[in-house]
């Protein structure tokens, strides 16, 4: 998971656009237009239907924070380069993770060079995805960390 949140009136939010020096709240049910949200074309030009928004200044935000989570894997930290599609929760009988690993020789040493991808390559660095590990041999690390409200600050 990767996600960033906010908490607007007690409740949380995770469907959100940062909207010039605002939020927009974003929903698909209709229903939500009795809670004062509009259309998103109204707020966005082109914007298909279906798709309702309620602006949200920074002022009555009181919590933005985002969560991510993060692997160990044989007593080393890694970032998540892919995992089972829609398997955040990493739950299903057949969950995987790659790992995002700058050190080719690490992957042979470690058997994940097989189906490993190669990422990215510039900066003199080259990025790879490991081959799939299953959940059963990692450790998920998930945090939360603030973050400002009024996205123009830096914590």
């Amino acid at each position: 998971m990767d996600k960033e949140f906010l908490v607007y009136q007690n409740k949380v939010y995770s469907n959100f656009v940062n909207y010039i020096n605002d939020y927009i709240l974003l929903s698909e049910d209709p229903a939500m237009l009795k809670e004062g949200y509009f259309p998103y074309s109204s707020y966005v030009d082109g914007e298909e239907e279906g798709l309702y928004g309620k602006l949200v200044p920074y002022s009555e935000v009181s919590q933005r924070y985002s969560v991510y989570d993060r692997v160990l894997y044989k007593e080393h930290e890694f970032t998540i380069a892919g995992h089972k599609h829609g398997d955040d929760d990493f739950t299903a009988p057949d969950s995987y993770v790659r790992l995002l690993v700058f050190d080719k020789e690490f992957l042979i040493e470690n058997n994940l060079a097989d189906d490993a991808e190669l990422l990215d390559e510039k900066y003199g660095q080259t990025m790879y995805a490991s081959g799939k590990i299953p959940v059963s041999e990692v450790t998920i690390l998930r945090r939360r960390k603030d973050l400002p409200v009024d996205r123009r600050r830096k914590i």
